[in-house]
């Protein structure tokens, strides 16, 4: 009996390693990563064959009809094109998409095949039309006599601005607030509908629009301003904060006109004062309350205990970082904490009181150092402090009354709401490594 077992068990190994080694799936990778799988019960055979020339339909824009929301186009083939597709993309999307990707789009969009030249051909999308004032690309992807996608060509064209009603113009004035903010009033004209404000870095303001146009939609900057900022339809004010000092940022304005079309985006630019001094920047660090609160862990409430510190800069400080590390990790790693410290981190510009969870007799050490207003860095304020024994937990009366129907009359733990996970806070810069 042992042996017909053993033979059974044989068989089957057998077979798991042919199935192992039999495959069913052929997959090709292409050069930019993307891949693509089949059934090999479904392939009758592969062949490798040769195409000479170049398969590619030559792309010319010449013009728009924004009575037909078309975009005119010349589209010649090479003799070995035997067919082609065209599809229409925003351009800020289209600069994010590789030939790979351009080629899956038209592939998914459900776009047609063409067999024939086009001159003066007008291309419309019946279900993402064309806007005024909008940067287009118009793609195409030449294929052979076996549908292989080859050749992707592309050409840019912005559409023209539609006419407005009026002349629409928000007048802005900006105040600085003391270098961590600035304050903009915004006049409308009477030609102005409604209009949305919005501010930050120039520089930032094209990187976050290539960066979330694709995936938000946005097809011009008025979107990313309306789709982004506040709205208003009257004389405003409103003021931005926290913000970096000696920093330039540019308040941009989309103003709407009576029709609901996009005037000019007005703009006004405002540089924060710096803060802080020429002199040497200190931080005076000093404890606070050692208690027991509650954390967040991952989603379960835990108690432990606490340790409250305050970080307070000179007035030659521009901003300044601070964390707090075991006394063990310290002694071992001090070289590189100090130097990281430097090289990255949040930035810190009043002072702040932190609240750290820490074990019981156990010694740690809280570090910060800060930037004066030239950039130059400070001496490092170092508070070494070992912890006491594990704090009790605070308690308040719970006055008598009914729960779920039942008459309570008891002590209960003071529930403390809204703990971070490791580090409480607004916009906590501490942290405890071990």
């Amino acid at each position: 009996m042992k042996k017909i077992i053993f033979s059974l068990l044989m068989t089957l190994c057998v077979v798991a390693g042919f199935a192992q080694q039999n495959p069913n799936r052929m997959v090709v990778f292409e050069k930019d990563g993307v891949f693509r799988g089949y059934l090999v019960e479904r392939i009758d055979s592969v062949i490798f064959p040769k195409v000479e020339g170049e398969v590619k339909a030559a792309l010319e824009c010449t013009g728009v009809n924004m009575d037909k929301l078309a975009i005119i186009v010349n589209v010649t083939r090479t003799p070995e094109c035997a067919g082609f597709k065209i599809g229409v993309i925003p351009t800020v999307t289209a600069n994010r998409l590789s030939d790979m990707g351009v080629i899956d789009y038209v592939s998914n969009s459900g776009t047609s095949f063409y067999f024939q030249d086009f001159t003066a051909g007008e291309l419309t999308n019946d279900s993402d039309p064309i806007e005024y004032d909008t940067e287009y690309t118009v793609v195409t992807v030449g294929y052979d006599q076996y549908k292989t996608p080859c050749a992707v060509e592309r050409a840019n064209i912005k559409t023209p601005k539609k006419d407005l009603v009026g002349a629409p113009e928000v007048k802005i004035d900006v105040k600085d607030e003391g270098g961590r903010g600035f304050t903009a009033h915004f006049t409308p004209n009477a030609d102005v509908k409604e209009y949305y404000v919005l501010a930050m870095e120039p520089d930032k303001f094209e990187e976050q629009y290539n960066m979330f146009a694709p995936m938000m939609g946005f097809k011009n900057h008025g979107d990313m301003i309306k789709g982004f900022g506040a709205k208003f339809d009257k004389e405003s004010e409103f003021t931005w904060d926290e913000l970096m000092p000696a920093t330039t940022y540019r308040v941009y304005v989309q103003s709407l006109d009576a029709a609901g079309t996009y005037g000019e985006v007005n703009t006004a630019d405002v540089t924060t004062a710096t803060l802080g001094g020429p002199g040497a920047a200190t931080v005076e660090i000093k404890l606070g309350a050692y208690k027991l609160e509650e954390w967040n862990d991952n989603g379960a409430l835990v108690k432990a205990p606490t340790q409250h510190i305050l970080f307070t800069p000179n007035d030659q400080t521009m901003y300044f970082r601070y964390a707090v590390y075991t006394k063990a990790v310290f002694d071992a790693e001090k070289d590189n904490i100090m130097n990281g410290m430097k090289e990255t981190g949040y930035d810190v510009y009043e002072a702040q009181e932190d609240a750290f969870m820490v074990e019981a007799n156990a010694d740690y050490v809280a570090v910060a150092v800060a930037k004066n207003a030239n950039g130059e860095w400070g001496e490092f304020a170092l508070l070494p402090f070992t912890t006491g024994d594990a704090p009790q937990a605070e308690k308040v009366a719970v006055k008598a009354g009914k729960l779920n129907g039942r008459a309570v009359e008891a002590e209960t733990p003071l529930f403390v709401p809204g703990r971070g996970l490791a580090v409480k806070g607004k916009m906590s810069a501490g942290a405890v490594l071990k």
